[in-house]
């Protein structure tokens, strides 16, 4: 059974899926993939600046806004910079889409696979095990 959450806010989203989180759990445990996109991926961590509210605590620390002095939404294309290869890059562009205000910086900086630039350098795919993260959207096509 493969998990995917994505959009919206984090507050409402947060206290939604806490009933899931056992069951969350078991499917990582089980060996099934699951991958988050966007707010999904801030899910997944400690907790966000956006609310008080905590997330589902899987992954360590928690999700930044973007600075000040950048436009907020991020609203982009945007390259990325592969740190390591990891199989959710098959098939990827090199420049992804993104739409976000803010971003994530895990404490075990070993599970970033690619970074991209917004004035700061930060993490937008993570692999850990079978638990697998994109900051931007999954898109049928892209023309960059």
């Amino acid at each position: 059974m493969d998990i995917d959450y994505c959009a919206g806010n984090f507050k409402f989203e947060a206290k939604r899926l806490r009933s899931l989180k056992e069951k969350i759990i078991r499917c990582m445990k089980s060996g099934a993939s699951i991958l988050s996109t966007s707010l999904g991926m801030h899910l997944l961590f400690e907790k966000s600046r956006e609310a008080v509210d905590k997330g589902l605590r899987l992954l360590g620390v928690e999700c930044l806004r973007l600075l000040e002095d950048v436009k907020i939404p991020h609203t982009s294309w945007n390259t990325l910079h592969i740190i390591f290869n990891n199989e959710l890059l098959n098939g990827i562009d090199e420049k992804d889409y993104f739409v976000h205000g803010y971003y994530v910086k895990p404490e075990d900086t070993n599970i970033g696979v690619t970074e991209i630039k917004y004035r700061i350098r930060f993490t937008s795919v993570i692999a850990k095990e079978n638990i697998y993260e994109k900051s931007s959207f999954i898109r049928k096509s892209q023309e960059a």
